[in-house]
């Protein structure tokens, strides 16, 4: 059975219908997820308001379908030290000692560690996980042990 051109045309415009309602209600969601969060950029960041272990930070984040931050720059440097709070961000050396990782999988270009950083605490212990360090008025990053508790920021980026 041959069909029309107007039954094409009908179908064509129903699947693209289909297709806007289901683009809608993904923009719903986010948008809805996202009440808590801040736009900067290119993504939604959320700042938790609770302490949590660098791998339990991880997976809240994961949990809103994000992950930890990834600081990509000086002005997303900026942007995160601007909270003046002690947050764990995505990178680690856990893998290997001294080859940090994004959580994304990417290996460290930009860094914006404090003086004398990273250490590991000079071999006494494993300091494997990276935060902002906001004692320190340079608002830096300082590796610790992740399985110190620290408040986290999630990043979603738009697609």
């Amino acid at each position: 059975m041959k069909m029309t051109q107007m039954e094409m045309n009908y179908t064509n415009l129903t699947n693209e219908r289909n297709s806007l309602w289901m683009r809608l209600n993904n923009l719903i969601s986010v948008r809805e997820s996202c009440e808590n969060w801040m736009k900067f950029d290119n993504g939604f960041y959320f700042i938790s308001t609770e302490q949590k272990t660098w791998m339990e930070s991880r997976q809240e984040c994961k949990k809103k379908g994000a992950d930890l931050v990834i600081i990509s720059g000086e002005e997303m440097q900026k942007f995160v030290t601007s909270f003046n709070k002690r947050v764990w961000i995505g990178l680690t050396d856990v893998e290997k000692e001294g080859v940090w990782k994004w959580v994304d999988g990417t290996t460290l270009n930009i860094s914006f560690w404090k003086d004398k950083q990273p250490d590991s605490n000079q071999g006494h212990s494993e300091e494997d996980c990276a935060e902002i360090y906001v004692s320190d008025p340079s608002l830096r990053w300082n590796d610790i042990p992740c399985l110190q508790k620290n408040y986290w920021i999630c990043e979603r980026l738009l697609k």
